[in-house]
């Protein structure tokens, strides 16, 4: 007798248990080869990386490294804008190709 309540107890505690785990192996996705291969370009992204000030320079620099060892399709356009804020000639020129090179 005491081992049918145990039993009935379990069935309903197992479900709860079963249901969850099944539904999200059902929704778990692996990511696929084809995610970093695109057609377009040539091939590769370009993208534009502003490291910045502070650890910006050493945080952009180990970026670069991860992508290149996984062997991620990007060309990196580096755009340097620590001179802008110092009201120097150039501020408007660097300011206009950091621009450009964010719309490409």
């Amino acid at each position: 007798m005491l081992s049918k309540t145990l039993l009935r107890g379990a069935k309903p505690a197992s479900r709860c248990l079963a249901g969850p785990s099944i539904a999200s192996r059902s929704m778990a996705t692996t990511v696929g080869q084809d995610i970093f291969r695109p057609t377009k370009f040539g091939g590769k992204y370009t993208v534009t990386l502003i490291p910045g000030d502070g650890i910006g320079a050493e945080v952009s620099e180990s970026v670069k490294e991860i992508f290149k060892a996984d062997n991620v399709p990007v060309e990196w356009e580096q755009v340097d804008v620590t001179g802008i804020e110092t009201g120097n000639k150039h501020s408007e020129e660097l300011f206009r190709e950091s621009i450009a090179s964010l719309k490409r």
